[in-house]
C-alpha cells in the first residue's frame, strides 16, 4: 500500500476524488447525497472539489452511505487525518500541481515539445518570447521556473520519471544551433539516470499525442492519479484522468526505445554541431 502524502491539500484532494468516483458508481446526484445524509449540498459539493474537510461523522455517514470497501475507507479516513492539517484550502492550480509532483510514485509528460522542467532556460525562453500571452519581461523568470524543476526531478529517484516528446521537438529550431546542442545535451543528462526516462515519437508515426495539448500524468498511489494539462502561462488539473491515461499508453506505443531514443537525440546533437 502506497504511503499517505503528508502534504494536506493534496489528500483533500485525493479524499474529493475518491468521494465523487464513489458517488457516481452507486449513480447518485449531490442533491440525493445530501438528502440522504442530511449534509448540506454546498459542503456535499466542497468537500469533492477539495474546498472543505470531512469531519468525523460526516466522513461516517458518506462511506456508509456508499457501502465503501473496508481498505477503501480507512485509507480515506487515514488521508483525511492529514487533510485536517493547519494548510488551508487552496483553489491554486500550481500549488496544487507541486504538490501532486512532490508526492508522485510516477509521472509521465507527454509533449509534442521538450516538457518544460526538462528544457534548457534558453529553449524555454524561446518559446516565451513567441506566445503573445507571456509579457517580455516575464519570459525569463518562467524560463529559470523550469530549471528549478528540472532540479528537482533530478533528486526524485524515488519517482519513476517518463518524457514522451515528438521528434520535432529536437527538429525544430527554438534558438540558435549551440542553444538547441545545449537542449539535446540537457535532455541525454537526463536520460543517463536510472529514474528517467527520455523517449521520442518519431516523425513518421504522425502526431504524438500531448502535440496540442501537453500534460503530465502523475499517480499518488494505485488508486489515484490526476492529470494537468500545461500551456505556456500555466498548469491546470482535468477533471477524468482517464482518457490522458490511455493517450499516455499510446504514446508510449509508438515512442522508440530508450537506445533508439537515444540515437536520435547523437544524430540531431551532431547535426546542429556543424551549423
Amino acid at each position: 500500500m502506497s504511503a499517505v502524502p503528508r502534504d494536506p491539500q493534496l489528500c483533500r484532494v485525493i479524499v474529493g476524488d475518491t468521494l465523487q468516483r464513489l458517488r457516481n458508481a452507486h449513480g447518485f446526484t449531490q442533491k440525493q447525497v445530501a438528502e440522504a445524509t442530511g449534509i448540506t449540498l454546498t459542503r456535499i459539493m466542497n468537500h469533492e472539489n477539495a474546498r472543505a474537510t470531512l469531519t468525523e461523522k460526516e466522513a461516517d455517514l458518506l462511506l456508509g452511505l456508499y457501502k465503501a470497501p473496508a481498505e477503501v475507507a480507512d485509507r480515506a479516513r487515514e488521508r483525511l487525518v492529514v487533510a485536517r492539517g493547519r494548510a488551508k484550502p487552496s483553489d491554486k492550480e500550481d500549488q496544487l500541481y507541486t504538490a501532486h509532483e512532490e508526492n508522485a510514485e510516477s509521472i509521465a509528460y507527454v509533449y509534442g515539445s521538450v516538457p518544460g522542467p526538462l528544457q534548457t532556460e534558453a529553449y524555454a525562453a524561446h518559446q516565451y518570447r513567441r506566445s503573445p500571452m507571456v509579457a517580455p519581461y516575464q519570459s525569463g523568470a518562467f524560463a529559470r521556473s523550469r530549471i528549478e524543476r528540472g532540479a528537482f526531478l533530478r533528486a526524485r529517484t524515488n519517482c519513476a520519471i517518463t518524457a514522451v516528446m515528438g521528434e520535432e521537438a529536437i527538429r525544430k529550431h527554438r534558438g540558435t544551433p549551440a542553444d538547441m546542442v545545449e537542449q539535446i545535451d540537457r535532455l541525454m543528462e537526463f536520460a543517463a539516470l536510472d529514474h528517467i526516462h527520455v523517449l521520442i515519437v518519431p516523425d513518421s508515426t504522425g502526431e504524438v499525442p500531448g502535440h496540442v495539448t501537453p500534460y503530465a500524468l502523475m499517480r499518488i498511489a494505485d488508486d489515484y492519479q490526476a492529470a494537468f494539462a500545461d500551456v505556456l502561462t500555466g498548469i491546470f488539473r482535468v477533471g477524468d484522468p482517464s482518457a490522458y491515461a490511455a493517450a499516455t499508453q499510446t504514446a508510449l506505443e509508438l515512442a522508440l526505445s530508450d537506445e533508439d531514443s537515444l540515437a536520435v537525440l547523437e544524430r540531431y546533437r551532431g547535426a546542429f554541431r556543424k551549423l
